[in-house]
């Protein structure tokens, strides 16, 4: 892929921040969703174990953006869209992204891959076609491995699962951690799914925490973050020799996460990856992570691959956002201070 013209975003922008953006007026037909993925090298004993991320934004939910940043384009498309060319646009992205994920798993450009807000019927197509080819992995979600609470509906449009390569991953157990705290003054749920593996060359143990925090009004989901935090410092009590990597959308801005998350550091973002409804352009999907001390900093590395690694989708999307940023003026957002 040719080198991707956009400005040095990690200088230029200050991604821990909010940038006040505007709606779009066109669009990239390649933008599949308000996310950009991300991914990152993960680096023990010489081996580079390459991780994961993208919420790709289920097609039952784009009726959503019918307000905000997206109203005017491609994006504001529903399932029985009455505009043949959005309908079609809807299913084609919905078989291109199965596919992408599909080539970049079995390619192995990836080893482990976490995919939130798919729905029961994405993950059954992805798993169909895997099984199809006779490739070895695992999938962990609550939909393959429920708690024991009933599984509603809803919910089966918002799944959040762990894609791992049973090739190079040996699998040692799986937790599904349901929590039911309060925020904003209602009821959320934070579903955690966690793989515990084993590294078939080296030995070393993972732990992979799949992340989609329900957001909130105000951006920052305070009470959730608290919540996760005690979760993976449970984890890293329980696991003190795995190396921990929690990925996912955590639905607020890095700034934030250093509010609540502790013992664990998180990766400095190298782009911004998703604009929210009130045309705010943010970094809400992110990497936290633990080194244990036994095997000492200086042998684990951890970065992100840089956006031109990424796929079409993912490109597109970033380069629209900072695009939108310096047409918008770049208004740096200070509110919460």
């Amino acid at each position: 892929m040719d080198h991707i013209d956009t400005p040095e975003t990690k200088n230029i922008l200050n991604l821990n921040k909010i940038y006040q953006g505007k709606p779009f007026d066109t669009l990239s037909e390649n933008v599949y969703s308000d996310h950009a993925a991300i991914a990152i090298n993960l680096c023990c004993q010489n081996y580079l174990n390459k991780i994961y991320f993208w919420n790709v934004s289920n097609i039952k939910y784009h009726y959503h953006f019918g307000s905000g940043p997206f109203a005017a384009t491609h994006m504001f498309s529903v399932v029985d869209d009455v505009i043949p060319e959005k309908k079609i646009w809807l299913s084609k992205k919905y078989a291109e992204q199965i596919n992408q994920i599909y080539n970049d798993f079995v390619s192995n450009k990836f080893d482990i891959m976490v995919i939130a807000e798919g729905s029961f019927d994405f993950f059954e197509t992805l798993e169909s076609k895997l099984k199809k080819d006779n490739h070895r992995y695992e999938l962990v979600s609550n939909l393959k491995y429920p708690t024991d609470r009933v599984i509603h509906e809803k919910e089966k449009n918002n799944v959040t699962g762990i894609l791992i390569n049973k090739n190079k991953y040996g699998i040692l157990g799986f937790d599904m951690e349901n929590i039911i705290y309060k925020e904003d003054s209602r009821n959320s749920t934070l579903i955690l799914p966690t793989a515990f593996i084993k590294n078939r060359e080296t030995g070393d143990e993972f732990t992979i925490v799949g992340v989609h925090l329900p957001g909130c009004k105000s951006q920052y989901p305070e009470n959730g973050l608290g919540e996760l935090n005690n979760y993976l410092n449970m984890l890293i009590e329980l696991y003190p020799n795995n190396v921990l990597v929690a990925l996912g959308d955590f639905n607020t801005v890095p700034s934030n996460l250093s509010k609540k998350i502790n013992k664990l550091k998180i990766l400095e973002p190298i782009y911004p990856t998703h604009i929210n409804p009130a045309n705010q352009i943010v970094v809400y999907d992110n990497v936290v992570y633990h080194f244990p001390e036994k095997n000492g900093n200086s042998q684990n590395s951890i970065n992100y691959l840089e956006l031109e690694n990424m796929d079409n989708h993912s490109i597109a999307l970033v380069q629209e956002l900072i695009k939108n940023i310096h047409e918008s003026g770049n208004k740096l957002m200070d509110w919460w201070e």
